[in-house]
């Protein structure tokens, strides 16, 4: 896990997924820190067993395996 993930999960509290979704947006050659808001609302609608509606699927890039990424 990069050092800013590793920083942040120490400091603020998230949900269990949220690590694991920074490590698939990793996988896909995306930046997390940019995409930090966007990671714990799928962290949050993975621990929920929800999907993600969205306008711009784009910002979710990479969490597909997870969590259901959706557009209206």
């Amino acid at each position: 896990m990069s050092g800013w993930a590793r920083d942040s999960c120490s400091t603020i509290a998230q949900p269990p997924a949220f690590g694991t979704l920074c490590g698939l947006v990793l996988a896909v050659g995306r930046n997390p820190r940019a995409r930090a808001l966007d990671l714990m609302i799928a962290a949050t609608a993975y621990a929920n067993e929800a999907g993600v509606y969205t306008r711009n699927p784009g910002d979710f890039a990479g969490v597909e395996p997870l969590v259901a990424v959706l557009t209206p």
